[in-house]
């Protein structure tokens, strides 16, 4: 997977070949060059899932040195750009390697909605689920963080959910629950989900009492797996009913016909 520093490297190293070059008579092996193109794997937000995807070389950059002992890359110039193509959709990818203020990171740039978007999830729920997933993939995760807990307000207010700040929302939420007039997907997610990421936006945003080290705690797994909430979220309020409804009514045409 090239959707990380680590996972990007790997696949610049396994995809060069070594240039050599000739100095009084003697061959010297000089820096990696990178093939033009390749393919690798890629989480794909239109696909939902991760997906095989021609990696082209944009920038002409200059290759990199495998320093020893500890086989430490170096690359001779930034930025590094590569576009990547889903083989399945065709959805484009900008990746750029770059130096940070500490360490190299990863931009990852796509030209559609990113996150766990799904076909009939609300444009603005829509919104904050890309603002998410734009924060993550510049390694702001606790900018991320916020995001999905602005999402989960928002579907909560298009649901009918709409006095108050998110906590008074999901108190609502709750009542609703226990006088039975809830709708029916908050029957298979438990609230306790919901509260959870409601806490943790908080935390994201708060001086949580000036330590500031309780922020590492909103790291790349812990965001992965508010992705997968989200996903499993949008597809029982948005996604199942309409399945449900498509299907009965194609069962029912079909019985009817052979009923005649």
């Amino acid at each position: 997977m090239i959707d990380n520093v680590e996972g990007m490297v790997e696949s610049i190293v396994s995809n060069s070949h070594m240039q050599s070059s000739v100095n009084d008579g003697v061959t010297e092996k000089t820096h990696q060059i990178m093939a033009h193109q390749y393919e690798d794997e890629l989480f794909c937000p239109l696909c939902g899932a991760s997906r095989r995807q021609k990696v082209e070389k944009f920038s002409n950059y200059q290759g990199f040195d495998i320093i020893e002992p500890g086989h430490k890359i170096e690359f001779k110039q930034f930025p590094i750009v590569h576009i990547a193509t889903c083989l399945q959709c065709s959805t484009k990818t900008t990746m750029v390697l770059y130096e940070g203020p500490e360490k190299l990171e990863l931009a990852i740039l796509r030209n559609t909605y990113g996150g766990s978007v799904t076909e009939n999830t609300p444009q603005e729920v829509k919104y904050y689920l890309d603002q998410a997933c734009r924060a993550r993939m510049m390694s702001a995760l606790s900018a991320s963080m916020a995001m999905y807990r602005s999402a989960l307000e928002w579907i909560l207010y298009d649901q009918g959910y709409v006095d108050g700040m998110l906590g008074a929302k999901i108190n609502k939420l709750e009542e609703s629950l226990s006088n039975n007039t809830a709708p029916k997907w908050a029957n298979d997610m438990p609230v306790e989900l919901l509260t959870a990421i409601k806490n943790i936006g908080n935390g994201a945003m708060h001086t949580n009492g000036g330590d500031i080290s309780k922020q590492q705690q909103i790291d790349g797994s812990l965001i992965e797996l508010v992705d997968i909430v989200f996903a499993e979220l949008l597809d029982v309020i948005y996604e199942q009913p309409i399945r449900r409804s498509k299907n009965v009514q194609r069962l029912k045409s079909v019985a009817a016909n052979l009923s005649k």
